[in-house]
Parts: structure tokens; sequence; C-alpha cells
């Protein structure tokens, strides 16, 4: 009787080893997952928005990307000549840094017209700079690098992350700019 229950007892232990090890490997699956979605729909979003900017341009921290728009390109509102590089409206995408040492209240945020302040989160928190870099880098007038890293700091599925590093290009860029240099 003692055999069996000693039996019983390590093929119950050893079942609920496998259990915890399984609910783990299945958290950190799910939460790696959400972080892969996350950094694509973000990296899929700012892509799409530089492709139609008319003009880039970035702070010199690198922390803040600034994207001019041609809202009617049939009307050349500057007065250049050049009806399709106009600049009538502004947007931005910010990494924004939170307290010291509390890297999970670092956030993305897009504000849709610089002049109305209308902004948005694009990313839940744990967004950091890779390598203490820039953010956003312009390598010329035409093309930007965005790079980041998201972290899942849930201790139990050990630490989660994804590191995104894309060079994108502006497609409305002038006669002058259609030399495209992508530096490493």
């Amino acid at each position: 009787m003692l055999v069996a229950l000693g039996v019983s007892g390590l093929v119950v232990a050893a079942s609920c080893t496998f259990l915890v090890m399984a609910a783990r490997s299945m958290s950190g699956t799910i939460s790696q997952t959400a972080l892969n979605t996350d950094a694509a729909n973000v990296s899929e979003f700012i892509f799409s928005r530089v492709r139609l900017a008319t003009s880039i341009s970035n702070d010199a921290s690198g922390n803040r990307l600034v994207l001019g728009f041609d809202d009617n390109r049939a009307t050349d509102a500057d007065g250049d000549g050049k009806s399709y590089n106009d600049r009538n409206h502004y947007e931005s995408f910010e990494f924004r840094t939170g307290s010291i040492g509390a890297t999970v209240s670092n956030n993305l945020v897009y504000r849709t017209n610089l002049s109305a302040g209308v902004e948005r989160r694009l990313i839940r928190g744990s967004v950091r700079a890779l390598n203490n870099g820039k953010v956003f880098d312009t390598t010329n007038v035409a093309t930007v690098q965005v790079n980041f890293r998201l972290l899942d700091s849930y201790a139990l599925d050990r630490y989660q992350s994804c590191e995104i590093r894309a060079v994108m290009v502006s497609r409305n860029r002038g006669f002058a700019t259609t030399n495209i240099d992508i530096l490493p």
C-alpha cells in the first residue's frame, strides 16, 4: 500500500510539474505573439505614413519623427510651381520615456495633426530604444530608420522581447531625391 501510494504521489508530482511548465510555456508563447503583433502593427502603420509623406524630419535626440503631408495634390499651396510637394499639415511619432528606471511607462505616441494636438498611444508600455540610440533617424530627405524594442516584463514567462529595425522610404519625394542611400 505504501509503495502504491509513493508511486502515485510521484505521478501526481510529475503531472503538476508538467502542468506548471506547460502553463509558463503557453504564457510565454502568448506574450511573444502579442509583442510580435504589436510591433508589426506599429511598424506597418509608421511605414504607411512615411510612404505618403512629402517631408520627413526628426529632432536631434531621435525621439520624434515629423512628417509633412500634402492635403490637396491638385493645388500648389506654397507657390513653388509644384503641386505634389506641399506641406499642408504635419503628423508626428514620438518615443516618450517614463520615470527613471521604470521602462514600463515608456510609450510610442502618434499625433494625427500637430496643430490639433490629438494624440494616440500606439504601444502599451515597455518600449525601449535600441542600445540607447535614436528611435527615429533620417539618413536623407526620403529615408527613415526606425529602431525600438518591446519588452514584456512579466517574470514568470521569462521576459519576452521583440526588436524592430526597419528602413522606410517616402514615395512622395521630389526629383532631386531620386537616389536613396541606406546607411547601416
